[in-house]
């Protein structure tokens, strides 16, 4: 991970425990708030997770919304899609399997099984959209900060 994403990781920690915008540069489509019953499912899916492994989960996700998620699209090309309406855990999982930081990435199989288990079906009720990326990211840290204290 190169020094500047690591700062504004360690940036964005310090603002979210403070309750202050950690995103505030990223585009408004990326932070509806995610549902009273998704926090739940998520917070069962993490509660299993030793610290490290959500601290690992922390930076893919805050890596995944910086340079995969959040990067300006031309709405009027042809090519365009609206990737708020994506799941999250697809775009997730796309980022591991291109991420700039492989190397520095550990994402170990157990990691990849609870990625997994975020609810991505289209009929599902609990799906977490890459619309909801930021307020995910944010229930994550809050998952962290329980685990460390």
């Amino acid at each position: 991970m190169s020094l500047w994403i690591s700062f504004a990781l360690e940036r964005a920690k310090q603002l979210a425990e403070y309750d202050r915008r950690a995103f505030e540069g990223v585009s408004d489509p990326f932070k509806k708030e995610l549902t009273e019953d998704q926090i739940h499912v998520m917070n069962t899916i993490l509660g299993r997770l030793p610290a490290e492994q959500i601290n690992t989960l922390l930076e893919l996700i805050f890596e995944c919304i910086v340079f995969k998620i959040d990067v300006p699209q031309n709405i009027n090309d042809e090519d365009y899609i609206d990737i708020s309406q994506i799941s999250f855990r697809d775009q997730l999982i796309g980022y591991v399997d291109t991420s700039p930081f492989e190397e520095d990435l550990h994402v170990d199989d157990s990691l990849m099984v609870v990625i997994c288990q975020i609810p991505s079906d289209t009929d599902d009720q609990l799906r977490i959209l890459t619309a909801q990326s930021v307020d995910f990211w944010n229930e994550v840290n809050k998952c962290r900060q329980r685990k460390i204290r």
